[in-house]
């Protein structure tokens, strides 16, 4: 199944917003999280291998609503058992607020992930 199905099968009940403290940009993230799941394009996955399971991971794009502001930026990782993924937790947001980086477009996004998570493969759309 396509990753970002998954992710919209698990929301909301089992989708979360993780920061420790809880910041200015968790606060925005866990507003954006409707938005963010019903409205995002996958761009971008890969696996996190610092846990006795691998878990995948799933990066989304959220276009602007309005032409010049930025998009929002999420990465998501799955939390699965033999039956498949039961949670999703939100563990990094971009939204170009408060310093953090922001993205005008799909391709300024998809750049910003190759960049700075280079094992993270683009996620190809038909």
């Amino acid at each position: 199944m396509d990753p970002l199905d998954d992710l919209r099968l698990l929301y909301p009940d089992g989708v979360f917003v993780e920061h420790e403290p809880k910041s200015e940009s968790y606060w925005r993230a866990e507003t954006a999280l409707f938005g963010i799941v019903t409205e995002g394009c996958a761009i971008g996955f890969g696996l996190d291998l610092e846990h006795e399971t691998p878990r995948r991971i799933l990066v989304i794009w959220v276009e602007p609503l309005n032409n010049g502001d930025f998009g929002e930026y999420a990465t998501f990782k799955f939390i699965e058992d033999e039956f498949g993924p039961y949670r999703a937790i939100l563990f990094s947001y971009y939204d170009g607020f408060e310093g953090r980086p922001g993205f005008k477009s799909r391709f300024a996004a998809i750049n910003f992930m190759k960049q700075n998570y280079p094992d993270y493969q683009e996620f190809k759309t038909q």
